[in-house]
């Protein structure tokens, strides 16, 4: 009877042994009983969320598309999980050696030449500047008053305008709220004051004396009829904004001799100036873009790089669970 009794606990113990490994190799498009699960989970710490996005996504499927994973186990899946977690960090260091070997020579030649440019250009402009000034203060006679003018010398030094609009302002240099003022009359205009128009091909212009508006502390107008033009100088501060500023035709193709850009540095230089609209805004765009104009060679982005190599990894493991991997990241 005792020996009985022992070949009874012996067979109950191999039965449940052999459950618990006949429960994990089971087919992911079979479903496993709560015991199943509960002693699995008992075993493999991190089953119970494995399992539950098998069974919500093999619920969902057909016949025809179950069909595919019958073979797959869920020991299968759960080794797989385990794997791409594990070498998940090594495979993006690869891949990145890999993508700096294939394509990082060419972002690195792009970066050069585009900082090329923009330092010849920057260079450029500082020496072909546009400058506004005063030249003279004086006062005009209105109906009530007497009003403060001012006669502006324009000259571009890159060559003829075609068409400027700027914005200035003249305060006491006391005040401390000046860029303030500026910025409100910034392409604003007030009723005709504080702009500037040039509307004609010149190089260099005087304007006729303008009246203008002042909106801080400390501004007199008796000082503009009672002051030299040194005077008022170190008074008053006088600044201008640009809001437009055109080349003539000729000029542009003067200047595109000088300083000939690439046509996709040059959006860009213009795009990150603010001005207009580059269709290359995004990195990886304007990165493709540029190495196919100017190396005529093809470019993928490290991430999607990336990417693409860990499923081509994730392939070779097993593909099938990796289809299913697929699936549940929907």
């Amino acid at each position: 009877m005792k020996r009985l009794l022992i070949k009874t606990l012996i067979a109950i113990n191999c039965f449940a042994t052999i459950s618990c490994k006949e429960a994990i190799k089971k087919s992911v498009t079979e479903q496993m009983t709560l015991k199943e699960i509960n002693e699995t989970t008992k075993k493999f710490n991190d089953f119970g969320g494995i399992y539950d996005q098998i069974y919500y996504t093999t619920s969902n499927m057909s016949p025809a598309e179950k069909a595919e994973f019958t073979t797959l186990t869920y020991a299968d899946y759960y080794q797989f999980q385990k794997e791409i977690t594990e070498k998940d960090a090594k495979w993006d260091n690869d891949a990145s050696k890999e993508w700096q070997k294939l394509h990082g020579w060419k972002v690195d030649h792009i970066d050069s030449v585009y900082y090329y440019w923009r330092q010849r250009r920057e260079e450029y402009y500082e020496s072909h500047e546009l400058v506004i000034e005063p030249i003279a203060y004086s006062t005009v006679k209105l109906a009530y008053w007497d009003s403060p003018a001012v006669s502006i010398k324009i000259t571009s030094k890159r060559g003829e305008i075609g068409y400027l609009h700027a914005v200035f302002a003249i305060e006491n240099k006391k005040i401390d709220n000046f860029d303030n003022i500026l910025n409100y009359y910034y392409c604003i205009g007030l009723g005709g004051h504080n702009d500037i128009y040039v509307r004609e091909p010149v190089k260099e212009i005087i304007l006729e004396p303008e009246t203008f508006q002042a909106m801080g502390d400390g501004f007199r107008r008796e000082d503009f009829s009672e002051m030299s033009f040194d005077e008022l100088k170190a008074k008053y501060r006088f600044d201008y904004k640009v809001c437009r500023y055109e080349l003539t035709e000729d000029a542009i193709a003067a200047e595109n001799k000088l300083l000939p850009i690439p046509e996709w540095a040059e959006k860009k230089l213009k795009y990150n100036e603010g001005v207009g609209y580059y269709e290359n805004d995004n990195t990886i765009s304007f990165y493709k873009n540029a190495i196919e104009k100017e190396l005529n060679e093809t470019f993928e982005g490290l991430e999607k790089y990336k990417q693409d190599y860990k499923t081509s990894k994730m392939k070779d493991l097993n593909p099938t669970a990796h289809n299913l991997h697929l699936l549940i990241e929907e």
